[in-house]
């Protein structure tokens, strides 16, 4: 199933995603905040930022397609997203928690209120490379990703099926640009044929 042309099924995909990360993250200490995630730079903090103004930006867009504006994620691009993870990762963990809960709760009656009025101006981009239709998916894709990222126990083996089955061909179909040298990209094809291991130096480009 394409999730981005469903996002009936995707918003309550996104639900249960939802739920499961609040119910990880409910008991968190300062500590635990603090502690670095498996992302490069980040700690648990940005990750959690992160996702609640993730939450905000596509609650942004749906409103918008709503009123029937075409408006982006972001307002001021990608520096407004930055400066907004880097403010917000330093709070203590109540304050990140509960500004996660309030930016989910507001995401998911966006969602009710966009499912009801049959999701109008689904091809709006807002700047951006996929149509506002689409902001459930691409929302299911972020917290299931960052999920991971917390490095709390949730694993790429929690991943819901329906998930996969969409996000996998996405991925794959990005695999050959994200290749540094026609040696990789032969490495790949091989693989992908059946016709031998995957060399263990094959690595991807950042995605």
């Amino acid at each position: 199933m394409n999730l981005e042309s469903n996002p009936e099924r995707a918003a309550q995909l996104c639900k249960e995603a939802h739920a499961r990360l609040m119910r990880r993250v409910a008991s968190l200490t300062d500590l635990d905040i603090r502690s670095p995630s498996l992302l490069p730079g980040w700690t648990v903090g940005h990750v959690l930022t992160h996702l609640a103004r993730n939450a905000d930006a596509h609650a942004r867009r749906l409103s918008g397609a709503l009123r029937g504006e075409d408006v982006p994620k972001y307002e001021s691009g990608q520096s407004q997203r930055r400066g907004e993870i880097e403010a917000g990762a330093g709070r203590s963990a109540s304050e990140i928690v509960a500004d996660l809960d309030a930016s989910l709760s507001h995401l998911e009656t966006v969602f009710a209120e966009s499912d009801a009025a049959g999701w109008p101006n689904g091809h709006f981009l807002g700047g951006g490379d996929y149509g506002v239709a689409g902001c459930p998916a691409h929302r299911l894709r972020e917290v299931q990703m960052h999920h991971v990222d917390l490095g709390l126990g949730y694993s790429p083996a929690d991943w819901p099926d329906e998930y996969v089955a969409w996000d996998l061909p996405v991925l794959l179909a990005t695999a050959a640009e994200r290749l540094s040298s026609p040696s990789e990209q032969r490495s790949l094809m091989a693989w992908l044929a059946g016709r031998g291991p995957l060399d263990a130096t094959t690595t991807l480009a950042p995605w």
